[in-house]
């Protein structure tokens, strides 16, 4: 008989589930809604409350994902987030990725998990992943799912 799942093994930001939501590649939607359903995916806490903020229709189809699971960021990843933030410095060009990329990844790294999101934003992830030398945390696109 299998074993169920402890834990979540993933956590996946805004942009992730607006591009889950939004894909007409039904395997990519599927994976995600049961990661979700199953406890396995959990979202960053916010993401409801951002989402209604900027797609109605989206946070329609979000509210019929039951349950939901949420990560809080709280202070000690906080902390480790702007630990991050000062250790990658900024750019000459003054791009600097948002401080929820810094407190994503450091969520996932206090608890051990995968971040998943979109290759936009995965670009910003491996960026501050590559700056601060931090090996061993997976981040990976919704597709990889």
């Amino acid at each position: 008989m299998a074993q169920k799942n402890s834990g979540p093994t993933k956590v996946m930001d805004l942009h992730g589930i607006r591009a889950a939501l939004n894909t007409t590649n039904n395997q990519v939607k599927s994976a995600v809604i049961d990661g979700i359903q199953s406890g396995d995916i959990q979202l960053v806490k916010g993401v409801s409350e951002e989402l209604k903020a900027i797609d109605e229709d989206l946070y329609a189809d979000f509210q019929t994902i039951k349950p939901k699971k949420y990560m809080k960021i709280k202070a000690a990843h906080q902390s480790h987030a702007q630990m991050l933030s000062e250790q990658h410095g900024s750019s000459i060009f003054g791009s600097f990725p948002p401080s929820e990329r810094f407190e994503s990844i450091a969520l996932c790294m206090k608890e051990g998990l995968e971040l998943v999101s979109t290759p936009k934003a995965l670009k910003e992830y491996k960026r501050i992943i590559s700056k601060c030398s931090l090996n061993g945390l997976v981040v990976k696109d919704i597709s990889e799912l």
